[in-house]
């Protein structure tokens, strides 16, 4: 787990999300074998980041923790499970001192919450509309220090490709003139699933695809966790040395 520094009563400033020349560029390509390209290279891309926490996370989050959950009757998150998203959701994205928070909760509170929303979505899901994705949000976000964000990730993690993850990248290319006050709100998640769905359905993809077409054409310039000083300067200059 991350150690985090002491918290402090208030969380820090966020910076508004800022897109990249790649994401943009996907974002408004009306070509679907752009984007499947883009969204088969995710893996490499995260590969590419050299952050071994991030890579395991993240293979823990789309690949294991849906099959945990839906092998539960009814299904739920366990409080270690909800711990270790919001370290996948802190390590992929912006770090913000949320993970001793999601700590304090107590395993019935999390059973609880998760078992509410996931049932909300089940019944709603056919069609996600505002009404739907609000049932399903609000049993989250009763819990302490669960954000939109933090709640969009659960849902994610069990809705299927329905629901994408709210994302800084996706964010900043489907919704750059959001007022930075509002960028995590509730109503602009639900304009974000509007805009992923929209695009998705214009390139063949879901929304939960869309956002990681975007996460990996963003990644092609982020900076890696350097190893070295003979490291490239990006990863998408890390993926053309290793083709991973």
């Amino acid at each position: 787990m991350i150690d985090e520094p002491s918290l402090t009563p208030q969380l820090p400033v966020v910076m508004p999300p800022t897109s990249t020349p790649d994401s943009c560029a996907l974002w408004k390509s009306e070509d679907p074998a752009t984007w499947r390209a883009e969204l088969a290279a995710y893996d490499d891309r995260i590969a590419a980041l050299n952050d071994p926490k991030l890579r395991d996370l993240d293979a823990w989050y789309h690949r294991d923790l849906a099959r945990a959950v839906r092998t539960r009757s009814p299904p739920h998150l366990l409080k270690d499970e909800y711990v270790k998203l919001v370290e996948w959701k802190i390590t992929r994205g912006k770090w913000r001192p949320l993970l001793s928070r999601a700590k304090e909760h107590a395993e019935g509170t999390i059973r609880a919450a998760t078992e509410a929303a996931i049932k909300a979505l089940d019944a709603g899901k056919a069609n996600l509309d505002e009404q739907a994705l609000g049932a399903a949000l609000a049993p989250l976000l009763e819990l302490k220090f669960c954000g939109p964000a933090t709640a969009a990730a659960v849902l994610s993690c069990i809705g299927g490709d329905e629901m994408p993850i709210m994302s800084d990248e996706l964010i900043a290319v489907a919704l750059p003139d959001a007022p930075s006050s509002k960028t995590y709100s509730t109503a602009r998640l639900v304009e974000l699933v509007e805009s992923a769905r929209r695009k998705g359905n214009a390139v063949g993809l879901r929304a939960a695809e869309v956002e990681r077409a975007i996460f990996a054409a963003a990644a092609k310039t982020k900076p890696p966790k350097k190893r070295n000083n003979t490291e490239p300067s990006g990863a998408g200059a890390s993926e053309k040395k290793r083709k991973r």
